[in-house]
């Protein structure tokens, strides 16, 4: 049980570390690009102008 433990550990520390060096690109991707995608997209379903407070959701009748 010991020895397969430890194979287990060695496993997950060999592809722990590449996980770890994508990590940060995949949350800038993220950040910088899903999000602004996703808000533009529920903004064209709204009529918000930008400087109202209230967004009413229209749907497709934009």
């Amino acid at each position: 049980m010991a020895v397969r433990l430890r194979h287990v550990r060695a496993r997950w520390r060999r592809h722990a570390l590449p996980l770890l060096f994508i990590l940060p690109a995949f949350l800038m991707y993220g950040i910088f690009i899903l999000w602004p995608f996703g808000n533009a997209i529920y903004y064209s379903l709204t009529d918000w102008g930008g400087a109202q407070p209230v967004k009413n959701f229209i749907g497709a009748a934009n």
